[in-house]
């Protein structure tokens, strides 16, 4: 059939507009057709659908349109003068705008198979034969334009959603910045509190400090008061034993020399009787005889062995107190003695006196010191040495010996279940030459003298506890620092 006597089927009438839709929201529909008439009656077909409608008598006319504007549909007249409908498709087609865009064929003829490839596989997505059928028109329409209203309401939503996604991925930035400079905020306030509460341990412990310093100044103060008040004590005790030791020499050297005094006068008595020339011998009577032999063979060695006496007894004083004086005076060589060591030797020095008298000696912890060693030989040696001397002869002897250390001193003691001392006789106890109870050992009372010097030289000192006939516990002490 030739299409151009093959027109478009009788115009029905007029379809009324359907009201309500915005120009927003109308489809644009492209009509493409060389012949007027079949434009118009397309357009008429068309119009109650309330859409924009696009005519195009040429397939330049048609590219314009496509190139300006989007479409919901292509209504396309294959047989066009010049170009035919697949070539318009194909160029229609191959722009990016209107790749997308559905093209339906209008044919007068029916098309071969292979046309109707063609224009399948040139992107057509139906074919319409002439004479069309507006009802068939309408609704093959009214689906292009509801997917295409329906696309782009897809696209809307995808460009919102996307619109969105920037707007979040914006706030998302946002908030990890936002979170950033918490997070800078929250160390330096970190770092701040850290820096406070550094800066607030710091005070406390200052504080604590101050309050140690001024309890340790406060402790030491009490410390030194009480050895200004000890040392008081002992300077006054040094006053009043250096008075009595005064008082001790001086009668226990005048004893010897009111001797010498009087055994020199029974000397020059004894020599009177003596001739003074060698005649007179002979003129001697009987009498005079009898006195001479009494002044030589008795009188005068009498004299002379009480003489030797007290000379010897004034030689034994003088080299005591000489004695004493060197302690007083020698230079002490300060290093840490191990007491424990020491003890153990004077204990065994002591070994035969001790298993004589069958005596039972336990040693205990004994802390070392700093003092001489010499020093703290002789102290420890007399005070042992009189507790062995002055155990009672028909009891078993019990001696035990121990230290303890402190944060100022270090205390040794001695005790034994010996005679023990009177209550009359403490004050001689540590006098030079002054002996307590029964005078069976022999020793010029010296031993705790010197004990007493040495422990002053060391600035410790030395004291005792005692009950008679149970027995005596000397304790001493030295300072862990040794005064200088």
């Amino acid at each position: 059939m030739n299409r151009h006597h093959a027109g478009v089927a009788e115009i029905p009438k007029k379809t009324p507009h359907i009201p309500g839709l915005r120009d927003s929201e109308k489809a644009s529909i492209l009509l493409v057709d060389d012949r007027p008439e079949n434009l118009l009656a397309l357009e008429e077909m068309l119009s109650g659908l309330g859409q924009h409608v696009v005519k195009a008598n040429s397939g330049s006319q048609a590219l314009k349109h496509a190139l300006d504007q989007d479409f919901a549909v292509i209504l396309l007249d294959i047989m066009m003068p010049g170009i035919d409908g697949f070539e318009i498709a194909s160029l229609i087609k191959g722009r990016e705008r209107s790749k997308h865009t559905p093209i339906v064929f209008i044919t007068a003829i029916d098309p071969s198979e292979e046309q109707v490839f063609k224009g399948y596989a040139l992107g057509a997505a139906d074919y319409l034969f002439k004479p069309i059928v507006p009802e068939i028109l309408r609704a093959k329409v009214t689906a292009f334009i509801d997917l295409y209203q329906k696309t782009n309401k897809v696209k809307r939503q995808a460009e919102h959603i996307e619109t969105a996604n920037q707007e979040l991925a914006y706030q998302l930035r946002e908030i990890r910045r936002l979170n950033w400079e918490l997070e800078q905020t929250n160390r330096l306030l970190e770092t701040e509190i850290a820096e406070r509460q550094h800066a607030q341990e710091a005070l406390q412990q200052s504080i604590a400090d101050l309050k140690e310093t001024e309890y340790a100044l406060r402790e030491m103060n009490e410390h030194l008061e009480v050895l200004v008040k000890e040392r008081t004590a002992e300077l006054k005790a040094s006053n009043d034993e250096l008075s009595t030791f005064t008082h001790i020499v001086s009668h226990d050297l005048r004893s010897p020399l009111i001797n010498l005094k009087g055994f020199t006068g029974e000397l020059h008595a004894a020599l009177a009787v003596i001739p003074t020339n060698a005649s007179d011998f002979a003129h001697l009577d009987e009498s005079q005889t009898s006195a001479l032999t009494q002044a030589v063979k008795n009188d005068i060695p009498e004299a002379m062995g009480f003489i030797e006496a007290a000379v010897e007894r004034m030689d034994d004083l003088t080299s005591a107190l000489l004695r004493l004086a060197r302690l007083g005076r020698r230079e002490l060589n300060i290093e840490l003695v191990d007491m424990a060591a020491l003890v153990q030797v004077l204990v065994d020095s002591l070994a035969y006196q001790i298993k004589q008298k069958e005596v039972r000696v336990k040693v205990g912890y004994l802390p070392s010191v700093l003092a001489d060693r010499t020093a703290m030989t002789q102290i420890m040696g007399n005070i042992l040495t009189n507790a062995v001397l002055y155990l009672k002869p028909d009891h078993p002897g019990e001696i035990e010996i121990m230290g303890e250390a402190t944060g100022y001193d270090t205390t040794f003691f001695v005790r034994d279940n010996g005679r023990g001392i009177a209550e009359e006789e403490r004050h001689k106890v540590f006098e030079p030459f002054r002996r307590c109870g029964i005078q069976d050992v022999a020793g010029e009372g010296m031993a705790l003298a010197y004990v007493q010097v040495l422990l002053r030289r060391h600035g410790g000192r030395i004291w005792f506890n005692s009950k008679p006939d149970m027995g005596t516990t000397f304790f001493f002490s030295i300072p862990n620092s040794f005064p200088g």
